[in-house]
């Protein structure tokens, strides 16, 4: 089982979602302990073990520390600018 790691950016993102999303968001972010690659998820290109799912019209981008079983949750956004800045 995987440990759940959220940077800040991620938690300030997370607590500026609407309330209809924000419950499936955390559902989804506390099931990849248990299920770190998801039906539906996709690796990054240009970036090693950086990954992200999709919940709704919102993409959570994260990586995978293997050695230390972490998964580290980088950024939380709405699908049209979660890549900016990235």
């Amino acid at each position: 089982m995987y440990r759940i790691s959220i940077d800040k950016k991620a938690y300030k993102e997370l607590a500026h979602l609407p309330k209809k999303d924000y419950a499936k968001i955390v559902d989804s972010i506390y099931k990849l302990a248990e299920n770190p690659k998801p039906y539906g998820y996709k690796e990054l290109k240009g970036y090693p073990d950086h990954f992200r799912i999709r919940q709704g019209n919102y993409r959570i981008i994260y990586n995978i520390v293997r050695k230390a079983l972490i998964i580290n949750v980088i950024k939380i956004g709405h699908r049209k600018d979660v890549y900016e800045a990235f």
